[in-house]
């Protein structure tokens, strides 16, 4: 418990985070993009699939992750989700939708 009340803390002091995990998310974009534009369509994004998410909640997740609605998720709002999964206490963060909600 010492490990993770250490671990959140420091991820929620300033943008630590944000500067680890960036790189994993822009790894991610890369592998995953298709088309090369730097970003993940909503058919990329489904692609990428976590194994117990249905086709349905993965239209589900990527609506709400591309939270500025332009139909593409850039390495930042996947960050973003990731810093809300792993911190946020709010059930409705976006960040749980992430993976799609089990």
């Amino acid at each position: 418990m010492r490990f993770v009340s250490t671990a959140t803390k420091h991820v929620r002091a300033g943008d630590s985070f944000d500067r680890t995990y960036r790189p994993h998310m822009e790894a991610v974009v890369d592998l995953a993009d298709a088309d090369g534009d730097g970003v993940l369509s909503r058919s990329e994004f489904i692609r990428l699939g976590a194994p117990a998410v249905s086709e349905e909640q993965s239209h589900r997740s990527f609506d709400q992750v591309d939270t500025d609605g332009d139909g593409s998720l850039t390495a930042q709002e996947l960050v973003a989700a990731a810093r809300d999964f792993y911190v946020s206490d709010d059930p409705e963060a976006v960040g749980n939708h992430l993976f799609g909600q089990l």
